[in-house]
């Protein structure tokens, strides 16, 4: 798997409180904003979210790819009164079975 890294890519480790289970589904939200914290266009865009086991590691163990992740820029799909900048990344269950544990 090709390795992913982009200006604005954050480190985000998974704690024991994010109850982070093997072969559960999860949809990981983020917010993004730009450096003054504004909401940019994504017009044009392209998104990926990567897992590696350990901080310094170079190999990824799970990756979703543009395809795969929800971008909602604009308004909300609930309510259209009130907009939003989420980027929503899916995590099958199928994708985690194979994870170490721990």
């Amino acid at each position: 798997m090709p390795l992913l890294t982009e200006q604005g890519a954050r480190y985000s480790p998974i704690r024991l409180e994010d109850r982070w289970f093997r072969g559960e589904d999860k949809k990981l939200i983020f917010k993004v904003t730009d450096e003054t914290d504004a909401v940019p266009s994504f017009a044009g865009w392209t998104f990926g979210w990567f897992l590696r086991d350990r901080l310094k590691d170079t190999d990824v163990v799970l990756e979703v790819l543009n395809a795969d992740i929800d971008i909602v820029n604009g308004p909300d799909p609930d309510d259209p009164l009130v907009m939003i900048d989420m980027v929503k990344v899916p995590i099958t269950g199928a994708d985690t079975l194979d994870l170490r544990v721990g």
